[in-house]
């Protein structure tokens, strides 16, 4: 046992001249040399080699609560957390971690950063969230039927010339009718697409709208379909916007009687869908110049070449009907001063208008019928009927067709009263003159005999 106890010390003494040089200082042992495990020539200073497949090891209690690492200069540390029972790869004193492609170079090609306060950065070492990746997403949404077709992602589109920034897409596989195998690549659905300054949902990769967009409802029936809870016809002071439904705003800066909220409608002027030009619109506007009162008025216009402003024709949109801030309707007129204000002709096969105290009470018995004496001099000092707008007046302010018709009809049950009058004396003339030619008859019939 001795003569094997001298073998080994002997061994180990001309191992450590051989291959290294073994400095022992109370409990530790260490060397300057390079230490290889598995291989001679270590080309670092501790290299563990080993067959292919084959583990490197370091043993220790993994009871609960036991850690074990491998400590790399104090700054980074992998092994076993007996606390959580799970392996461990971490960053000491405060600092993070970086996953490198590059191998030459710490630092250059960092792949992957996780910083000190847990944030994750992809493609960046300096990430301000809990995940940052500069570069494009891929998310595959299954494994076995067509991986590569069945996926998610939010891809970069190159820079805006518009607006400089960064144009981006949420794009995704689109249900075709006969599946995703038959199309072509290129043929996804961009869900929503931030390109030049314009937020777009729901077209094709090269432009073309595909499918529907629902907000409100997963059964969308047009290509915008919006679902909401409803609201009541009133509103109130409580409630600035009444919700329910869609709301368009439009940030004119402040209330303004010229530029407001708008709905438009266009029409492409080409086959391809290009030239596109506005056909109609609905616009609201403040119905008055001061900022502090809220009195919409709401004008809907079709557009066409006409000179609008004075200033020769271009295609301006028209001022075509108003409601105004009164609840007035205008047609050919932004001012209407009555419930319906028509600027121009109008047509109709009926128009009932209703009227009250209709002048029925002329024929009453105690009615006062001005002589026809009375009636003359007032033409003859006032150039028109009594009662009855006069030239100017009409001009001024129009005419009011259910006025109108009463102070007609009273002025012809007048005439008819008139008339019976006349009738009435025209036959008491009649009787005279009946009994006068009779007297004349007999005194000719006397101055004969």
């Amino acid at each position: 046992m001795k003569k094997l106890f001298l073998f080994l010390a002997l061994f180990f003494s001309f191992s450590s001249l051989v291959y290294a040089q073994w400095t022992t200082n109370g409990a530790i042992t260490s060397t300057t040399n390079s230490v290889g495990i598995g291989t001679t020539s270590p080309n670092t200073q501790f290299v563990v080699a080993g067959q292919a497949g084959g583990v490197a090891s370091f043993g220790a209690d993994q009871s609960i609560g036991s850690q074990v690492y491998l400590n790399i200069a104090g700054r980074v540390q992998f092994g076993y957390d007996g606390l959580t029972q799970n392996g461990a790869f971490q960053g000491t004193s405060g600092k993070g971690l970086n996953f490198n492609v590059n191998n030459n170079t710490f630092g250059a090609g960092t792949a992957m950063t996780i910083m000190p306060n847990s944030n994750v950065g992809i493609g960046i070492v300096t990430p301000d969230e809990k995940l940052v990746v500069n570069g494009n997403i891929k998310t595959v949404l299954e494994s076995t039927y067509y991986p590569v077709k069945n996926v998610v992602t939010i891809k970069q589109l190159g820079l805006s010339g518009v607006t400089g920034a960064m144009n981006w897409t949420l794009r995704g596989v689109y249900q075709y009718p006969n599946g995703v195998l038959g199309n072509a690549d290129g043929g996804d659905l961009d869900i929503i697409k931030s390109l030049d300054g314009n937020t777009i949902l729901g077209t094709k990769t090269d432009g073309t709208t595909l499918g529907k967009v629902g907000i409100g409802t997963t059964t969308p029936q047009t290509n915008l379909h919006v679902v909401g809870t409803g609201t009541d016809k009133d509103g109130d002071n409580s409630r600035p916007l009444v919700g329910g439904g869609l709301t368009i705003q439009g940030n004119t800066g402040q209330r303004s009687t010229t530029s407001g909220a708008q709905l438009e409608f266009a029409i492409p002027t080409n086959a391809n869908n290009a030239g596109m030009w506005g056909q109609a619109r609905i616009i609201a506007v403040n119905g008055t110049a001061n900022n502090g009162e809220v009195r919409g008025k709401m004008i809907l216009g079709t557009r066409r070449n006409f000179d609008k402003l004075g200033t020769g024709t271009q295609y301006y949109y028209g001022d075509d009907l108003v409601i105004d801030q009164a609840g007035n309707i205008g047609i050919g007129t932004t001012t209407p001063k009555e419930a319906l204000s028509v600027n121009g002709n109008i047509r109709s096969k009926q128009v009932t208008v209703e009227s009250a105290n209709w002048p029925d009470y002329v024929f009453k018995k105690d009615y006062q019928l001005p002589s026809l004496q009375e009636v003359k001099a007032y033409i003859d000092q006032n150039q028109h009927l009594p009662e009855i707008p006069s030239d100017q007046q009409i001009t001024k302010e129009g005419l009011n067709l259910g006025e109108m018709n009463k102070l007609l009809m009273k002025k012809v049950e007048e005439l008819t009263l008139y008339l019976i009058e006349k009738d009435r004396q025209v036959k008491e003339l009649q009787k005279t003159v009946k009994k006068q030619d009779q007297r004349l008859l007999v005194l000719e019939n006397k101055a004969s005999i």
